[in-house]
C-alpha cells in the first residue's frame, strides 16, 4: 500500500476539545472598541460631485466623507 490510513488518529484529534488560549487584541489609543465606520458608496454627477468637493473644502474639511460624515450627524430632524 502506498500510503497509511489515518482514521484513527483524524477522529481521535476532531474528538479533542480545543483550548482556548486568551488572545488580546492591541487597540489604539482614543479609539472605541469594534469598527465605528462602514464603507458605503453612491453615484453623483460630475458636476455635482465637484460642488461636493468645494463645499467640503470651502467649511474646511480634509475631505468628502468626513465633511458628510459630520453634517449628517449635525442634522436635526
Amino acid at each position: 500500500m502506498a500510503f497509511e490510513s489515518k482514521k484513527e488518529k483524524l477522529s481521535q484529534v476532531l474528538q479533542e476539545q480545543l483550548k482556548e488560549s486568551p488572545v488580546r487584541k492591541i487597540r489604539r489609543v482614543g479609539r472605541p472598541s469594534g469598527k465605528t465606520k462602514f464603507p458605503y458608496q453612491f453615484t453623483l454627477k460630475p458636476q455635482n460631485r465637484d460642488k461636493l468637493d468645494r463645499i467640503a473644502d470651502k467649511a474646511g474639511y480634509n475631505g468628502v466623507s468626513t465633511f458628510l460624515d459630520e453634517w449628517i450627524e449635525n442634522y436635526i430632524e
